[in-house]
């Protein structure tokens, strides 16, 4: 099984609630349990039942419909990614760890439930928005439920866990959606923060967040002192010996995170002639 975080992996939302029977299929037609462990039983006829309200809720009309629906949904993701960058680049918004000390958090690694619970938080504070605020979280909460499932089947199929994180997330982002169609301002206020809350705690506790901070740090020493590091490859080898707890080897994550800096500070690499060793 080939993984890939924007796709629909285990099975098809459109097919598997459009089809007959209360079960998940592939686009092919065949059980999304084929080759793999034996069906979830009632517990998946449960999640089927929640993907189906969220799939109906979506009230689209065809599979072509819905895949662009969901593109729509990847593409809103990845913008509301760059406005959190940008905002707390400006001061905009101040993050903070469980001590209060402020961090930039690595957004690309959150997920859309927590980006959509930021950003209903945020929202508020941004004027003349208000009327369109409430479709977009909703669509984005039911996309994020039925893609939450897929990660549920996944990690059954696979070994067994995450299944009850992966649903709890499902079933929470479908009552986000429906508090925001209710009209009832105590529901979505009480489902907000409860998004909210956990949406922090994430930001509080991720340990990336700090490792970030770190890097960050050692870059911004590189750049005043450009004979540090004889390349980039030779500075993230370094942050990831012994100087970051969280990335487990994670090059690229350093390497997206050295563009990002140098776009927001209009800095090009080479810096200055490098030439000599890691920092100790």
């Amino acid at each position: 099984m080939k993984f890939d975080a924007n796709q629909f992996i285990a099975y098809d939302p459109y097919d598997s609630f459009t089809g007959l029977g209360e079960r998940f299929v592939k686009s092919t037609g065949e059980s999304s349990f084929s080759g793999w462990r034996d069906p979830l039983t009632s517990d998946a006829i449960a999640l089927w039942r929640l993907g189906r309200d969220a799939f109906q809720a979506l009230e689209v009309g065809s599979k072509v419909e819905f895949d662009d629906g969901f593109s729509g949904f990847l593409d809103g993701m990845e913008m509301n990614r760059s406005m959190l960058r940008e905002l707390c680049a400006t001061g905009a918004i101040s993050p903070q760890t469980a001590e209060g000390i402020p961090v930039s958090p690595d957004w690309e690694s959150y997920r859309a439930d927590e980006l959509l619970a930021y950003i209903w938080q945020l929202r508020e504070q941004i004027p003349n928005v208000q009327p369109v605020a409430d479709p977009l979280l909703r669509t984005g909460f039911l996309y994020s439920c039925l893609k939450q499932i897929d990660d549920a089947l996944i990690a059954y199929m696979i070994e067994g866990r995450g299944v009850v994180q992966a649903t709890l997330g499902a079933a929470a982002d479908y009552a986000n959606a429906i508090a925001l169609r209710s009209g009832s301002l105590e529901l979505k206020k009480a489902r907000q923060e409860l998004a909210i809350k956990g949406a922090m705690e994430r930001i509080r506790r991720d340990p990336k967040t700090a490792d970030k901070e770190t890097v960050k740090a050692y870059w911004l020493r590189w750049i005043k002192q450009p004979d540090l590091y004889e390349s980039k490859a030779a500075f993230v080898r370094d942050m990831l010996d012994g100087k970051t707890t969280a990335l487990t080897g994670n090059a690229e994550t350093v390497n997206r995170w050295l563009r990002q800096w140098e776009d927001k500070q209009n800095v090009k690499y080479p810096y200055l002639v490098n030439t000599t060793k890691p920092a100790q």
